[in-house]
């Protein structure tokens, strides 16, 4: 007989799971604001040559008045033709172009390059993007309209589009399930992650929480750590905005390896976050993805284990249908859910695998060789 002791980790994974599902259920009051404050863009670029004229051009041709925002550029120490670009398509628009200078750095590089943006910005909304990203002219009115006076920090729907290739599908399926959890998590009262792709935040309470200051050390985590500093300041709410016009959209990684580097990337800050409640129970879910390849062997062995393993695979599927249910056509198209088994066969591995590199060693992304 398997001990009661090894379903405690499934038994976090599906509250977790269905308090995400609970929070996307949850329906909000937003009242719209009609104030046009001035929004400064903030846009750290490295390597972008093929991806800056795409994004200008989403950027200039917003329906936000012109003279109520700025495009700042912030060339990272590029090692191709992206500062050349962006200079030529300036124009007479409101695109300023800065360069990163505190060098070839190991650590914190991003994060610099944004305060480099952040302190030549005159908004007193920062809103930030990624240069590979695209969006809709309604973009900025949404994110405006959305700050009222209690609202320190938004965070907004990203979503990637594939190509024809099964790599990518499964990306975009994968990556639809990170951001369903984000949304679920902030309308529930609880922010965990977010995506740098699109965010917005009231400069002054960049400044008040003391901006990247603590872990400016980090390779990653200047869109998670900080919404969870002026999350927990108690001076400002974080919302979610859930708005169809307001889904910034995104390219999949060509190569394993690259999908790979950026998960890593990703997975490197969460031994930094402050909260014991959040760090513990993610333990108890990375011990459940742990715990299906284990069961899997141990069932060749001791038959027993197959029970475990069909419960806790059934369990999975059945929480993680539920949450993808209410992304469909928003955070991705319906026809995707085709490759649903399959990317829940290849999900505790990946996770298992990412997650553990993440926070031990060294990683690799846009030429750079980057320390933890």
């Amino acid at each position: 007989m398997i001990h009661p002791a090894i379903y405690i980790p499934l038994l976090a994974y599906a509250v977790f799971i269905l308090f995400i599902w609970r929070g996307l259920k949850r329906k909000e009051k937003v009242v719209k604001s009609e104030e046009k404050p001035f929004l400064s863009v903030v846009v750290p670029c490295r390597n972008e040559e093929e991806n800056i004229q795409g994004l200008l051009d989403s950027l200039v041709n917003q329906d936000y008045p012109a003279h109520k925002y700025e495009i700042i550029l912030i060339d990272d120490n590029s090692t191709d033709v992206t500062a050349d670009k962006a200079n030529a398509y300036k124009s007479d628009k409101n695109i300023i172009l800065l360069r990163n200078e505190s060098g070839d750095a190991k650590r914190g590089f991003k994060k610099n390059a944004i305060e480099t943006g952040i302190d030549a910005a005159k908004g007193e909304i920062i809103v930030s993007t990624d240069a590979d990203c695209r969006h809709s002219e309604n973009w900025l009115s949404q994110i405006a309209a959305s700050f009222d006076k209690e609202t320190g920090f938004i965070a907004g729907p990203v979503k990637l589009k594939p190509d024809h290739s099964l790599f990518s599908r499964l990306q975009a399926l994968e990556f639809a399930g990170l951001m369903l959890s984000a949304a679920g998590l902030i309308k529930a009262g609880f922010p965990v992650t977010c995506s740098a792709a699109n965010i917005a935040y009231r400069k002054k309470a960049f400044h008040e929480v003391g901006g990247y200051k603590d872990n400016n050390e980090l390779s990653s985590g200047d869109d998670e750590l900080l919404m969870h500093k002026i999350d927990e300041s108690g001076k400002y709410k974080v919302r979610y905005l859930w708005e169809p016009s307001a889904v910034v959209t995104t390219t999949s990684a060509n190569k394993l390896k690259d999908f790979f580097e950026q998960r890593r990337r990703w997975a490197s800050k969460t031994l930094f976050y402050k909260k014991p409640f959040l760090t513990f129970t993610l333990a108890l879910i990375y011990l459940f993805f742990l715990s299906i390849p284990v069961s899997f062997l141990a069932a060749f062995f001791y038959p027993v284990y197959w029970d475990y393993l069909i419960t806790a695979l059934g369990t999975k599927i059945l929480v993680d249908f539920l949450v993808m249910g209410n992304g469909r056509n928003f955070f991705y198209d319906g026809y995707l859910l085709r490759y649903f088994g399959l990317a829940e066969l290849l999900h505790a591995p990946y996770i298992i695998i990412s997650a553990f590199a993440g926070l031990f060693g060294n990683f690799e992304w846009k030429e750079r060789k980057l320390e933890r």
